[in-house]
C-alpha cells in the first residue's frame, strides 16, 4: 500500500468533500480515503499494483473537480533504442506524483505530466538520473545558448564527435586483425600479421576503449535490473574476446 496527498481544486463544501470521498472509495485498488475541506487536499491509501496515479486523477476529474496538474518537457542524454525509452518511462511512472510519462527516443526528450506539490522538475530529474541516464544541464549564462544552441544539442555533439572517435579508433585496429585472420585468403600478407598473440594485443584495445561506453550501459542495466542493446552488445563481444584471449594464451 502507498499513501498520497492529492491537492484537489473545486472544493466548496461538505457536499463536495462527500462527493470526491464517494467517487474514490468507489474506484477499486484504493483502501481508504480523507478529503480535507480546509486545505483541499484527499489523503489517499492506494494498492500500487492495482491503480496507477493517473487512474485516481481521472477519479476525481470525473466527479466533477480538479486536480492541479503541471507538464515538464525533460531532455534525456543516454539512450541509444527503445528499450532506453521504456526504461526512462518506468523509471518516470515510478515517482510520486507522475501521472504520466512519456519519452521521445527521437527527440530525446521526456514529457512528464504531475501533480503540483507532490513532485517537480527535481525529482524528475533525479529519477531519469538514478535510471542510469542524463539530463544535460541548461545554463542561461552560456553564449551558446544564447546564440540559441540547447545544452542537449551540444550534449549531443560532443556525444556524437566522441563516438566517431571512438570508431576510427576501433577501425584503425579492426582493419589489421581481420586481413590477419583472413591470411589464408590473402596470401600476399606477411605471416606475421596472423600471429595470434599480435591479434589479441590489436584488439584489446578495441574492446576496452571503443568498447567501453556499453560497458557502462550495461552496468547500469544491471543497477536498474533490466536489459537493452548496450547489455547485447556487451555481453556478445565479451563471450567473443574471452573465448578468443583463452584459447591464444592457453
Amino acid at each position: 500500500m502507498k499513501n498520497l496527498t492529492l491537492p484537489i481544486s473545486g472544493l466548496h463544501c461538505a457536499s463536495c468533500v462527500g462527493n470526491v470521498e464517494r467517487a474514490l472509495r468507489g474506484t477499486p485498488g484504493i483502501a481508504a480515503v480523507s478529503v480535507n475541506l480546509a486545505t483541499e487536499t484527499a489523503g489517499i491509501e492506494y494498492d500500487q499494483t492495482e491503480i496507477s496515479v493517473e487512474r485516481i486523477v481521472a477519479a476525481v476529474q470525473d466527479a466533477g473537480y480538479g486536480v492541479p496538474l503541471a507538464t515538464a518537457a525533460v531532455a534525456v542524454g543516454g539512450m541509444h533504442c527503445a528499450s532506453c525509452a521504456a526504461n526512462v518511462e518506468r523509471a518516470l511512472r515510478t515517482v510520486d506524483g507522475v501521472v504520466t510519462a512519456g519519452v521521445n527516443l527521437a527527440t530525446e526528450r521526456a514529457t512528464v505530466s504531475y501533480v503540483t506539490g507532490i513532485t517537480g522538475p527535481d525529482e524528475i530529474r533525479q529519477a531519469i538520473v538514478d535510471a542510469g541516464y542524463d539530463v544535460p544541464a541548461e545554463a542561461a549564462s552560456d553564449p551558446l545558448v544564447a546564440a540559441g544552441q540547447s545544452a542537449q544539442e551540444r550534449e549531443r555533439a560532443r556525444y556524437y564527435g566522441l563516438t566517431k572517435r571512438r570508431f576510427l579508433f576501433a577501425l584503425a585496429f579492426a582493419v589489421p586483425v581481420f586481413l590477419g585472420g583472413m591470411h589464408m585468403v590473402f596470401r600476399f600478407l606477411p605471416h606475421w600479421l596472423a600471429d595470434p598473440r599480435l591479434l589479441l594485443a590489436l584488439a584489446t584495445p578495441v574492446q576496452l576503449f571503443s568498447g567501453w561506453p556499453f560497458y557502462q550501459g550495461l552496468a547500469a542495466a544491471v543497477r536498474r535490473r533490466s536489459a537493452d542493446m548496450n547489455v547485447l552488445v556487451a555481453v556478445g563481444t565479451t563471450a567473443a574476446y574471452g573465448y578468443s584471449a583463452a584459447v591464444t594464451l592457453f
